[in-house]
């Protein structure tokens, strides 16, 4: 029951902080993007 109920926790937390987890992947994804091509066109 302790694992189900930090799960529900954990969800919570994910489901209040959906807004800046978004923005923070959505930026990461942009980010890993640049890196790729930049290494691209130093090569």
């Amino acid at each position: 029951m302790i694992i189900l109920r930090i799960n529900i926790d954990c969800k919570l937390f994910l489901w209040k902080n959906r807004d800046s987890f978004a923005f923070l992947s959505e930026n990461f994804l942009l980010f890993s993007k640049h890196k790729k091509r930049s290494v691209a066109r130093f090569f």
